[in-house]
């Protein structure tokens, strides 16, 4: 929450995900102004495909109950 990066090490399964979406998400939602849209709120950057579509998934699972967080049009699948 002081804007600072952060590098972790843990176990599958021990709630590193968590540990950047939370403070992401609460971030996002105390902005006085809405993000515009094609406005980046967010980069979270993986080393790979798999952990990003989990990553997204996470999200997903978190935003789903926050309107301001739908996208529009979903995005296309990966490749």
């Amino acid at each position: 929450m002081k804007n600072k990066d952060v590098e972790a090490e843990a176990v599958t399964g021990s709630g590193k995900t968590l540990v950047f979406v939370i403070p992401i998400l609460e971030i996002l939602l105390r902005r006085e102004e809405k993000l515009k849209k094609m406005q980046v709120g967010a980069l979270v950057v993986t080393p790979t495909r798999e952990l990003a579509i989990q990553i997204n998934e996470v999200m997903e699972h978190f935003t789903r109950h926050f309107p301001q967080f739908r996208l529009s049009s979903p995005l296309p699948p990966l490749r």
